[in-house]
Parts: structure tokens; sequence; C-alpha cells
């Protein structure tokens, strides 16, 4: 009997299996419910198509392990326990801008094995499987049609297009979990039973591809968000563990999946295959160029589209029957076989998913270029990357938090002009969340605004060291990515998230600070998820010990390399006493004032006047028996200098000075006395500021004498010989 006798057998005992359990379900049926037949299968019917969607079903409660991979490097990965549902609500809301940058989903379990490449992705780190999948791209068989076939089937499973789907070319995956955790072995047999089911159901001759059988092999998942997305779909269907299906235990070892599962478990029989491999097959078998023609076959098997592991296990085939003699060497070749594969593997999908640069002929239009999407004032922008630099304890987290509400709100709270209303996401890595409820509380209390107005607006999380970061060290000292990018692209896909505040950018990772390279890694990948998601990014950051100066983004703590990735960059200071004594400000006030000065704006005109804010101690009304004062917490609001002194820059009021300090050309000094006539200081201002009002020039002189910038003397008049007062500046007062 051959395979087709045996195929036909196997359909025909199916078939006859299904036309029983179905006679057996109408009996019950009718006794039941005393209705006809009929009725209780159109009854049956509209519950299976409710079901699709429900989300209270016992088995879509069931819990099932996903692993996630960022990308097809697979040097990190991620783990949740999730219902179909919740994973169905996944798929549907993660969106990139290729489908190169999709993240990748597995339903099993991995541990730390690594290969040449450092990827966690292969079939020696697999420790369990929840489940299987299976992956069509043949574009014939339309979506819905899979769906209703694994309805009929009975089957728990989830269905999504896959990134390249249409309606004309279908392509699509169906994910089948467990109804526990299995040994990998018996993911192949399992996979064999599903792929043996959809085909007999839809009557076709294939459904998925041979990689479907690939222990570790792992898939895309998401949408590309420069297309729309209105075909795809993802689709829960009710039903039983596949596991748990005995009754299609019959497809197990038919036709194609028999094939799959000799490949998948080392006895393959690819002997009639190698003859169209030619030359690296001979020189194998004749025991010559070894590691050479693993290399090369290595690749072309790959290319092919056999699995991994058939290749490894076809690949030492090929080497037990070969002349070679059995030394060190044969067995060096053949312990490199995995790595081989593994790296025509690697290099292939590289081939696969970067086909190009993406050169663009610049003499060709592009279309109609949109405009940058500025959000807030010149500080946060959509793609690009801002910061804002400042010593600790100096007013940058209350003052990012003020913006934020102001984007959420759409209320111009620190006078920057709001270009649209923003969801905005506040991720605190230093407070946690009762931290940073107080400081929005606050913020929200003193600008009068209802906190209901953040409602779906503005989102906070202060993941601890649960979050991961976007880069750390390995236990061999290497540098790979971990969880925090994959969480926060979930989190911006879920929320719709327009701009993101990582505070503070040191605790983002753990590799070494002052690594230019490393920290460059690290701006990328924050680079990456704003061009992709078309969000803005901002990473305040730490200043380096010392003094810092206004405008100078390059004292930032670390490597050059993070301001240098940076678009946007402002530095925050605190007043200087200089400061206080030109603007006439005492040394208590002064330390609650701050100036914020663009220190690197290279896709703006810069800002050429600072900004001065005032932190306000705000008094939250959460006293208590044990805490009777209850909390005061810092908000932040601009502050604008007197008046008097508002539009005088530094050099000008240096320039006051200069030419008070000079005196008078007949050898007599400038005085803050009243009626001196010619010697009245105050004139010298309104020479170089003729804005000012005489008022105003008095007040200024007033103002330095007061703080000391000027001081009294007593000298000797060279024109009347009498003693008279006069001023002298005091350099080491002088503004700046």
């Amino acid at each position: 009997m051959n395979d087709e006798d045996d195929d036909d057998a196997a359909r025909k005992f199916f078939e006859e299996s299904e036309r029983l359990k179905r006679g057996a379900n109408r009996l019950a049926a009718e006794r039941a419910n005393q209705n006809s037949i009929d009725a209780a299968l159109a009854q049956i019917d509209e519950e299976d198509q409710e079901g699709e969607d429900a989300k209270d079903s016992g088995h879509d409660l069931a819990k099932i392990h996903v692993t996630f991979f960022p990308n097809f490097a697979a040097t990190t990965l991620t783990t949740e326990q999730l219902t179909l549902t919740e994973l169905a609500d996944r798929v549907r809301n993660t969106a990139r801008r290729e489908k190169s940058k999709l993240p990748w989903l597995k339903l099993a379990v991995f541990g730390s094995k690594r290969t040449g490449k450092n990827c966690l992705r292969n079939d020696a780190n697999v420790i369990d499987v929840s489940g299987v999948e299976l992956d069509y791209d043949l574009e014939q068989i339309s979506f819905d049609d899979a769906v209703a076939a694994v309805r009929e089937l009975e089957i728990h499973a989830l269905l999504y297009t896959s990134a390249s789907h249409t309606p004309e070319t279908p392509r699509w995956r169906a994910l089948a979990p467990f109804s526990k955790p299995l040994p990998p072995a018996m993911r192949a047999k399992l996979t064999a039973r599903l792929n043996g089911a959809l085909k007999a159901k839809l009557n076709v001759a294939e459904i998925s591809k041979s990689e479907s059988f690939a222990l570790s092999q792992s898939y895309y998942f998401g949408w590309i968000n420069t297309k729309p997305n209105a075909s795809h779909k993802a689709t829960v269907v009710e039903g039983e563990f596949i596991d748990l299906r005995d009754d299609l235990a019959i497809y197990e070892a038919s036709g194609e999946a028999a094939t799959a599962l000799k490949e998948n478990s080392g006895n393959n029989g690819a002997d009639s295959a190698a003859a169209d491999w030619g030359g690296p097959v001979e020189n194998i078998r004749a025991g010559v160029d070894l590691h050479a023609s693993l290399r090369n076959l290595s690749a072309k098997l790959v290319a092919s589209g056999m699995a991994a592991p058939a290749a490894i296990n076809f690949l030492r085939g090929l080497m037990e029957n070969s002349a070679a003699p059995r030394d060190e060497r044969w067995q060096d070749r053949r312990a490199a076989i995995p790595r081989l594969v593994e790296s025509a593997a690697e290099k292939f999908r590289e081939r696969d998913t970067n086909p190009s640069l993406g050169v663009w002929n610049a003499g060709q239009s592009r279309g109609p270029i949109p405009p940058r999407g500025w959000l807030l004032g010149n500080i946060f922008c959509r793609r690009f990357l801002s910061s804002l630099v400042a010593s600790g304890g100096s007013g940058k987290t209350a003052l990012r938090i003020t913006q934020m509400v102001a984007l959420a709100t759409g209320k111009p709270l620190t006078r920057e002009h709001i270009f649209t209303r923003c969801r905005v996401l506040l991720i605190t890595l230093e407070d946690d969340l009762d931290e940073a409820a107080r400081r929005i509380m606050a913020t929200c209390l003193h600008h009068g605004i209802d906190q209901r107005e953040l409602d779906g607006w503005m989102f906070v999380a202060a993941p601890g060291a649960k979050g991961g970061k976007l880069m750390e060290v390995d236990r061999q000292g290497r540098p790979i990515r971990s969880g925090l990018a994959v969480r926060l692209e979930h989190e911006i896909t879920l929320n719709k998230i327009d701009l993101v505040c990582l505070d503070p950018f040191v605790k983002t990772h753990s590799v070494e600070e002052n690594s230019n390279s490393l920290i460059d890694e690290v701006v990328q990948i924050l680079a990456d998820l704003a061009a992709e998601h078309d969000v803005a990014i901002d990473a305040p950051h730490h200043v380096s010990k010392g003094a810092s100066d206004p405008g100078n983004a390059r004292r930032s703590r670390g490597a050059s390399s993070m301001v240098d990735g940076l678009r946007l960059v402002y530095t925050l200071n605190t007043m200087s006493p200089e400061e206080a004594q030109a603007f006439g400000v005492n040394e208590a006030e002064r330390r609650l004032l701050f100036r914020v000065d663009s220190g690197k704006v290279n896709i703006a005109p810069p800002v050429t006047e600072a900004k001065w804010f005032k932190l306000v101690g705000v008094n939250l009304g959460n006293a208590s028996d044990l805490y009777p004062a209850g909390d005061n917490v810092q908000a932040v609001e601009v502050w604008s200098p007197p008046k008097t002194w508002g539009d005088l820059s530094i050099d000008l009021l240096n320039r006051i000075l200069t030419a008070i300090d000079a005196g008078l050309p007949d050898g007599n000094r400038y005085t803050d006395a009243a009626k001196a006539g010619f010697r009245e200081a105050w004139r010298v201002v309104r020479i170089n500021a003729p804005g000012k009002t005489e008022d105003q020039a008095r007040e200024i002189i007033k103002t330095w004498v007061k703080n000391g910038v000027l001081e009294g003397r007593k000298y000797l008049n060279p024109v009347t010989g009498k003693e008279v007062r006069g001023l002298w500046v005091n350099p080491g007062k002088r503004p700046g």
C-alpha cells in the first residue's frame, strides 16, 4: 500500500468518525432540549459564532506562555503569560514602519543558551513548548476560510494575518496552544496533527511551510503602519486544545507531515535531494575540503527553505557516510555543523529582511514633504530625541511634568506653544508611582487643573528593576538589548502615545556610561523607537560633577555620544548669585529660580534669551494624624525678571558698569546721590539703555549699591579739592 492509499484510508476513517460524532451530538441536543434537530444545530452554530469574540469562556481564560523577541537577531527576549484574547489584542495593536522592524513571537519556553551569534532563538535553547504555529503563504486560501475551517474542527486557536497579507493575496498564521507545557519532542507530532487536520478540512495539498515544523522557528506579528490596516485581522476561535484532540492523531504520520517529522527527527532520507547540490555533497562524501564544503552546503540548504534541524541532521548524515578518517579534525568539523547552519540562516534572514539600504534617487519626487511634527514649542518633536541636562534636585523633573501636563491638557502652562494636544507617557525610573502621583497632583493644584482632564491623555509607569533596561551586560560582560524597549513599544502602541519621557537617562541602561560606542547604541535604540512609532522621546540627563554653564550641554554626565545622538538639548541652571544681584533677587528666592537655555538645537533656530522658571511649594492637603503637615511638593511656574531688568543682557549690564567704573573725563566719580547733576550714575544707564525711564535707571543703581556690585568710597574732587563720595565697581560681583 502506498502513501496515497494510506491517506485515503485515513481520510475515510476521519470522515466516518466525524459522521458518528455529529450523530451523537444531534441525539444529545434533541434529548436535552426537546427541540427539533435543525433548531438545536442552528442554536449551536450561533453560539459558535459568538464564541469567536467571547472573552469569558473557559479555554480563553487559560494563560499560555508566550516568548517575544524584539527582532530576528533575538539577542534578548521577554516572556508573558497571556490568554489567546490578550495575545490577539497584542497582535492587532503592534505596528512598525516596515516588516523587518516587527517583533517575533513563539509559543515556547526558552533558556539562556546562545548561538555563536548571541542568538537565544535556537533549538538547543527550547525548554518546553506551549503550542504550535502554522505559517500559510500560498495566497490561495482566504483568512476567513481558514477561520471557518478551524471553527468546524473545534480547535482552540488564534489566527492572524501576516504583515504582507492582502485580501487578494492571503497570508496568515494559525497558533494552537496546548492544555499545558509539553516537552520539545512533542511539538513536531502535534504540528503534524494540526497541519493534517486543516489540509483535510480545506481539501488542499499544502498548508504550512516545512519551517513550521522547526522547533525554535518564530514568527513576525503585527502590521505595517505606513499601509492601511483594514485587512489586518486577529481572530480567536474557541474549541479544544490540540494536544487533547486524539481523534485527529491519524494525521500525525501521513503524507507531507510524515516527511517533515522525519526531517526534523534526524531520519530525513534526503539522499535523493543531495544529488542537486553537486560538488559540495561529493566532496563531503569523499572526505575532502570538509569545512568549506559544509559551509557552502549549509548556505544552499538554508536558502532552499530547509529547516535548521533538518539541515543539521542532513549534514551529519553525510559526514557519517563520508570516507574521511575519524580523527580529531573530523570530530571538530562535525561539531561545527550547527554553528555553520545557524550562521547561514542568520545571513539569509538578514538578506531576506534587509535587501537594500532603501536608497532614494533625489531627482525623483517623493510627493509632498510633511513638516516636522512639533509638539511643544521647540522642545519636543516627533521622531526626534530631546533632553534636559541639569544637576540633581534642580527642578528638571518638575519642569518636565509641567510640560507634559500642558501637552496632555492642551493648556500652555509654560508659555510654550502647544501645536496639538498629546498623549504622554512618563517612565519614572527614580521615583515610585506614589511620588509621581504627588508631583502630578502638585502641578494640577498649582495651575488650577482638574486632574480628571488627564484621563486617557497622561500615563505614568514606575517599573523599577522589573522593567528591564534598554541595554545591559550579560554574565560574560557582553552588551545585550534588554526588555525595556519591548515594553515601551507595547505601551506606545496600546495607548497611542505621542511623547515618551524616560527620567533619567542614566537609569535606562546598565552599560559603561563613559563608553561612546555603548552609549551610542543605547541612544540608537531610542532613535529607532521614535522613528518607527512617530513619537517624540525625551530623556532628561544629569550633569557631571562641578559647576555647569548655561547652554553648555557638554557638561552632561558620561560619554559625549549621548548628547551627540540627541537633536533637541536644553540645559537647566539655578540662578547664580551674580544673576540674582543683577536682578535684585534675594538669596532665599534665588535658590528657587532656574533658567533654561538651548544647549543643542540643530533643527530649529536657537533661543537667544534664557527662559526663567520658579519652583513653588504646593501643599497637597493630605494631612493625617501621623503626618499633620501633609506633603508639600514643588511645582513649576514661569518667572519673568522684573521689568526694570527684563530686557537687559549680561553683556549690556557689564558695559554700563564699566562706564561707571571709568568715571568722568575730569577725574570725578559717578555717584548714587540725588541732586549731583552730571555725576548722577543713573544717567550712564540711560545713555546705554535709552529705553529705560529715569525711575528705572535710578532703581538699577540703587539695587547695585544694595547688593554690593557698586561700592561707595570717599575721594577728593579734583576740581573743587573737597572730599566727596563716589562709586567703584566690585569686580568680584559683576553679573555673569
